[in-house]
């Protein structure tokens, strides 16, 4: 079965109970986003609680940490999403990893969660 975490559906040709353990439009904590685009002038640390703007879905938070004023060392999901899609493209505001640095983009990258939380077959 496919959609939301817990739907289910009963397939009579395979004589089978098909369960999704997770919907595949959710990014979930601890989750790491891909980096598309890195920002300029940033400061190196680590950033909590930023709510990234765009995309289809609501909801999430993430942490960034930066090396240095160009280089993302990771963008890790803290409070999940719904609704993203796997072409979607989130942008990080300015000014939030460091007072002069610019916007950057990532991507949920919901293939990647999607492999992980496959439906399972009942038999």
């Amino acid at each position: 079965a496919t959609g939301l975490k817990g739907d289910f559906s009963f397939s009579t040709a395979a004589n089978k109970l098909e369960v999704c353990v997770s919907s595949s439009t959710g990014v979930y904590p601890t989750r790491t986003l891909n980096v598309d685009s890195s920002p300029a002038t940033a400061t190196a640390g680590n950033y909590n609680d930023i709510v990234p703007t765009g995309g289809s879905g609501t909801g999430l938070v993430v942490t960034i940490v930066m090396a240095d004023a160009t280089t993302v060392t990771s963008i890790t999901s803290t409070t999940a999403g719904s609704g993203y899609k796997n072409t979607d493209v989130l942008t990080i505001p300015a000014q939030v990893v460091g007072s002069s640095s610019t916007t950057f983009t990532a991507s949920p990258n919901i293939a990647a969660i999607a492999a992980e939380y496959k439906s399972v077959t009942l038999t």
